[in-house]
């Protein structure tokens, strides 16, 4: 936000101190093209084993096909650019536009193993509001693996599950996205920052 349009908040507003307006706006068109593909099968395995597996596969593509200018009230305070560089990277860029899932499900009486191996890939950042491509930035693509083992005994049950059991980080910010050191990976990574989570779940239906 622009030294104009602070000054006007507190002077019309009496706003100060930290000040982050937000508003809604019809500002762009966007267009999608691409296409998504799901397969599943079920089969029993040997032994008693039924097994389900799903795999999708999905490729997008999202253009800005149209940017309203600044309103004047908004221009006559020095903020001549409604939807910038940075949103339309937010649209078009951030997000995988490929990607691919394969889940596994195994069944065998009272135990259930389920293992989900998803590809999320490449995406790019352009955090500068200036235009600078300094500060743009390409991260690549990454395979997370979750699993989770679960045993049902009369009307309880337990789950060991791990996501991201192979603690898979995304690529590390360059220097000048890491603000000062305090975020050396992407908020913008589709899984996460956190690598490795696990966790025992403990149910009860009576």
């Amino acid at each position: 936000m622009g030294a104009q349009v602070r000054a006007f908040l507190q002077q019309n507003f009496s706003i100060i101190g930290d000040i982050r307006p937000r508003y809604f706006t019809n500002a762009i068109d966007t267009k999608t093209t691409g296409g998504d593909v799901v397969v599943r099968y079920a089969s029993l395995l040997p032994a008693g084993i039924l097994m389900r597996s799903t795999v999708s596969l999905s490729r997008n593509h999202t253009d800005v096909t149209r940017v309203t200018p600044a309103p004047p009230e908004l221009t006559a305070l020095g903020q001549s650019v409604l939807f910038g560089r940075v949103e339309i990277n937010r649209t078009t860029e951030v997000q995988p536009r490929t990607s691919s899932r394969v889940n596994i499900d195994l069944e065998r009486k009272n135990l259930t193993v389920t293992a989900h191996v998803a590809r999320y890939g490449t995406f790019t950042i352009r955090p500068d509001l200036t235009g600078n491509p300094a500060n743009d930035q390409t991260f690549g693509a990454k395979v997370i693996t979750d699993l989770s083992v679960g045993y049902r005994f009369g009307s309880r049950s337990v789950t060991l599950s791990a996501d991201n059991i192979l603690d898979v980080m995304p690529d590390r910010n360059i220097d000048l996205n890491t603000v000062g050191g305090t975020k050396p990976y992407s908020e913008y990574a589709p899984y996460g920052q956190n690598g490795r989570f696990m966790c025992v779940r403990l149910s009860y239906a009576p």
